[in-house]
């Protein structure tokens, strides 16, 4: 970081900080929310393969996780053990060759991935995962 930016930076993040606040403070907890869902089309030189993970049906990681818990813990139980669920993940890379306006091709899931993997110069590839606390 240079030596400008570095004064400019507590300028910005109040700025952010003020407008952030501002317009949460004018809506509801809903509104904030439902604000950030949806799905905006892909677009532009970027590759997204959309996957969807199973819930293991058994989970031994929760399992072992939860025993620890127990075990640490005083013999009180005052929360619910959550179920596992499955999650939606993405795959995201590069796409060559396109401008930023070249709509997603109307392709498989699986032919998207491929195409994201065979584009792949380095082993620079991108998993989202969705969802509440991993």
């Amino acid at each position: 970081m240079d030596e400008k930016a570095r004064y400019e930076l507590p300028a910005i993040i109040a700025k952010m900080r003020e407008v952030g606040l501002t317009a949460a403070a004018n809506m509801t907890v809903t509104e904030q929310q439902n604000s950030t869902v949806g799905e905006s089309p892909i677009k532009g030189p970027m590759w997204v393969s959309k996957f969807h993970l199973s819930a293991p049906e058994n989970d031994i990681v929760q399992e072992l996780a939860l025993r620890v818990i127990d075990e640490l813990g005083n013999s009180i139980k005052t929360n619910t053990q959550p179920a596992s669920v499955g999650i939606d993940v993405e795959w995201v890379g590069y796409r060559n060759n396109v401008d930023s306006n070249t709509p997603e091709p109307p392709i498989s899931e699986i032919e998207k991935y491929h195409n994201l993997m065979e584009g792949a110069t380095n082993t620079g590839v991108v998993m989202y995962v969705y969802g509440g606390a991993f």
